[in-house]
């Protein structure tokens, strides 16, 4: 013998229930679509907005690495050389120390040539040229940071 079961009434369980489901499912997916209507024109001016922001301050801070003006700016080639062989000397460190400002600064390459570059805002300012190397006396020079006025080639004397 069967026995049907009976659903309680409350259960929302009925015949039709199938039919309840897909027509619950596409209220559903009805919904859904209806809220990412209402929040995606936000949310695309939010990320606009939040590109913007971030290419604004890219561009910020990128803007101290563009090129330096040029107006006045110079780059001061000095080659340095042995005294007693007249011979490059290479690896020495060439540096124009300039009160109150950040020391300006290389090392010199395999033929003796150091390449500085003097900003603008160092052009005309008294400064100090020091030359060191292994195996030679430190060099130390006065000099007026001009272009043309500084010295082509540094002699260093062999240590003592």
């Amino acid at each position: 013998m069967q026995t049907k079961l009976k659903a309680p009434e409350d259960s929302g369980f009925n015949e039709e229930s199938p039919n309840n489901v897909h027509e619950e499912s596409r209220v559903l997916e009805s919904q859904q679509a209806t809220f990412l209507e209402k929040v995606r024109v936000p949310i695309i001016v939010a990320l606009i907005g939040a590109a913007a922001t971030i290419t604004a301050v890219i561009l910020r801070d990128c803007s101290t690495l563009t090129a330096p003006s040029t107006d006045g700016d110079f780059a001061y080639l000095v080659r340095v050389h042995a005294r007693d062989t007249d011979e490059p000397i290479s690896n020495a460190e060439v540096t124009i120390e300039v009160g109150g400002k950040a020391p300006l600064d290389d090392i010199t390459d395999t033929s003796g040539l150091a390449r500085i570059f003097i900003d603008s805002s160092y052009v005309g300012e008294p400064g100090v040229l020091v030359v060191r190397a292994t195996g030679y006396e430190t060099h130390r020079q006065h000099i007026d940071l001009k272009k043309g006025a500084l010295p082509d080639v540094v002699m260093l004397d062999p240590a003592s």
